[in-house]
């Protein structure tokens, strides 16, 4: 069969504007794809240190502001959102009303092939229009590999003596050392503050009725 040129003129503008579509959609994804990682880069704020945890310029703590909101409806919210996030709330919650909350808790952090319990202290404190989030403290992260047990640090060594073995994401000279423990830390945090601070956001359109 011989398609006529008239034929052959419908397929290709139908070609055309299949390949003009098909590049508005690769366009709209890319858009979305960038802005969702420039979305992580504004609001990731902790990195792991050889000092401990901290903002990247250097702060030990990092501020959410929420226009409209009193220090009490924080508090309110925050709360709730921490008893949605943990199974057991109130095991993890210590608060004073409307100043302050403190969370206890618990969560898993891969490296190479050990996953550690990452024991964990984060503060929230709370004034009119803001919330102040302290950089997290890690009290302890351990795992095992079979009956033996490891305690991961941020720069401490033991050379595998004693009941337990100490590795360090950093060295003694501030080296890192453990490049998949420090992303599953930093991870961890961030996601919780990225989600926290979305979270917040959808509770100020609910209450703008």
């Amino acid at each position: 069969m011989v398609l006529h040129r008239s034929s052959w003129t419908v397929i290709w503008k139908w070609f055309v504007s299949i390949n003009r579509n098909m590049k508005k959609v690769v366009c709209f994804l890319t858009f979305l794809t960038f802005s969702f990682i420039l979305s992580l880069v504004c609001y990731a704020q902790f990195v792991v240190t050889p000092n401990g945890i901290k903002t990247a310029e250097g702060k030990n703590y990092i501020v959410i502001k929420v226009e409209g909101k009193d220090k009490s409806s924080l508090y309110n919210d925050v709360l709730k959102y921490i008893s949605m996030s943990y199974v057991s709330p109130k095991d993890v919650i210590s608060s004073v009303e409307s100043e302050m909350i403190s969370v206890n808790g618990i969560s898993k952090i891969k490296d190479r092939a050990i996953t550690y319990d990452m024991n964990y202290t984060i503060v929230f404190e709370f004034r009119d229009g803001r919330l102040k989030c302290s950089a997290p403290g890690i009290n302890t992260m351990t795992g095992f590999i079979g009956d033996r047990q490891y305690e991961l640090t941020l720069n401490e060594y033991n050379g595998g003596f004693g009941s337990v073995c100490k590795v360090g994401i950093f060295n003694k000279r501030g080296d890192l050392c453990r490049e998949v423990a420090k992303e599953s830390i930093e991870t961890f945090f961030n996601g919780l503050i990225v989600s926290l601070q979305r979270y917040l956001s959808e509770c100020s359109k609910e209450d703008d009725w």
